[in-house]
């Protein structure tokens, strides 16, 4: 298994909580890499969020069309079952439901996958490597 590291690309990562500190208390984590899902888990709930953390694609569409779901999800792109852009779609195609702000996590950096993952109604996303790549570098 290979950890992730993440790069927010418009703001430091020191900086998420105090941006966020505006948005509702509960994030869907939609992660399958344990260890990733982890370590996301823990910082947002250090910075006072209420996580709710699914391992696939299917369970996060199962706790996002919940009466109960949390208004923001951080999905991983690449996920067994069904995968983060697929997600969105499904997220997306339902409605009479509060409106979901979803980001993609994801290690794609070519513009036309990033634009795909938009299409399919992510609002934004963010960049992360391997850190095997990281320590590569230096």
């Amino acid at each position: 298994m290979r950890a992730k590291r993440v790069e927010f690309r418009y703001f430091q990562y020191a900086a998420f909580p105090k941006i966020m500190s505006h948005l509702p208390n509960r994030i869907l984590i939609a992660e399958d890499h344990y260890v990733s899902r982890h370590l996301l888990e823990r910082n947002l709930t250090n910075w006072g969020f209420e996580v709710i953390a699914a391992e696939d694609g299917e369970k996060a569409v199962e706790l996002l069309e919940r009466d109960d779901a949390p208004s923001l999800a951080i999905l991983d792109w690449m996920m067994p079952k069904m995968d983060g852009v697929e997600v969105c779609k499904r997220i997306r195609e339902s409605t009479g439901r509060p409106y979901i702000y979803l980001i993609l996590l994801t290690a794609k950096s070519q513009k036309e996958e990033i634009a795909a993952g938009l299409e399919a109604g992510a609002d934004d996303y963010v960049l992360s490597r391997s850190t095997r790549t990281s320590c590569a570098r230096g």
